[in-house]
């Protein structure tokens, strides 16, 4: 049977289980584009059927070979700027939550990647995940997160086109939304010193804005009030001990402790007395030199990390009292 023969052959190709659906079909990718793109061909809600097709697929055993395809997104794009029923829209989402399969897309990507899908990618982003992005919780919204700085690692951020940094950046103002109001920070910090610190490092190794912009995400997860309360940084420092020794996470070790110290001058009156910030304030600073022992392959490194460690003391004022 043709697949154009009627609304009811369409709806029954997209769904058949097979893909083509028939030996002699095409394959369904083109069965929807062609069905979209004729507009005499007349099916009742063709662009949600479309949308939620292309969203299920996504979702579906076939999701892997699928899910970095420009054509489905190209197509989805397309749909989604020419329907106007967001009400609709936001009630498919309810079914097929759109972050997993934004995080699945991040963990399918490789270099060289695609500039086209990563446009495809953006555009439908600015339509569903506004519409969306409030049904995912932190830890949802940290899985995608952490996606995204793995992605990051392996594409090694030579991207052309700012497609990939605007995807980027509104995972990570989300997640970092959904960060400020969950309610289970500790968590989001367990999660994060045991999966994502390493690629953290990776991903703001080389300054754009958007690893500015992860930067601050990854201190506030690392040192919000919650942990500062509760947990102390020996859990960051096992964590640090346990990475590779990496060069580039030297550059970064002066930094970190300057915004470790802003954290606790930002929380000052919900911790401990001014003394008790000097004397954590220290004791990290003790911790990193430690830490630097595991770097001695990397001397020059060492040694200006050393330098920047001391340049914090020393404007920060670590040693005087009365913060």
């Amino acid at each position: 049977m043709n697949w154009k023969q009627s609304p009811q052959a369409f709806v029954r190709a997209l769904k058949a289980p097979n893909d083509p659906p028939h030996p002699d079909h095409p394959f369904k990718i083109e069965i929807a584009k062609s069905g979209w793109d004729d507009v005499e061909f007349a099916v009742p809600n063709k662009a949600l059927l479309v949308l939620e097709w292309i969203l299920a697929t996504f979702k579906s055993k076939l999701a892997q070979q699928v899910i970095v395809d420009v054509r489905y997104w190209a197509l989805l794009a397309d749909v989604l700027q020419q329907t106007t029923t967001k009400s609709q829209i936001s009630l498919l989402l309810n079914r097929i939550p759109f972050t997993p399969i934004v995080s699945s897309l991040l963990a399918h990507l490789h270099f060289p990647c695609d500039t086209q899908l990563l446009d495809s990618v953006r555009r439908c982003m600015s339509v569903l995940w506004p519409l969306g992005v409030h049904r995912s919780n932190a830890d949802v919204l940290g899985d995608c997160w952490g996606a995204l700085l793995a992605a990051i690692v392996r594409i090694g951020g030579a991207v052309e086109g700012d497609s990939f940094q605007r995807i980027g950046m509104t995972i990570t103002e989300s997640y970092k939304s959904a960060l400020g109001n969950s309610s289970n920070k500790k968590k989001l910090n367990q999660t994060f010193l045991s999966t994502h610190l390493y690629s953290w490092f990776q991903a703001i190794h080389t300054p754009t804005p958007l690893s500015e912009s992860i930067y601050t995400a990854g201190i506030e997860t690392l040192f919000n009030l919650d942990v500062l309360r509760s947990s102390p940084i020996d859990s960051l420092f096992q964590a640090l001990v346990a990475l590779p020794t990496e060069s580039y996470i030297l550059p970064s070790l002066h930094r970190l402790y300057t915004s470790y110290i802003h954290s606790l001058r930002r929380y000052r009156s919900a911790l401990f007395p001014s003394s008790g910030i000097e004397n954590a304030a220290m004791k990290f600073y003790s911790e990193v030199n430690r830490l630097l022992v595991a770097y001695q392959t990397h001397q020059e490194e060492v040694w200006e990390a050393r330098v920047g460690l001391v340049g914090v003391v020393e404007g920060r004022r670590c040693l005087r009292l009365g913060w």
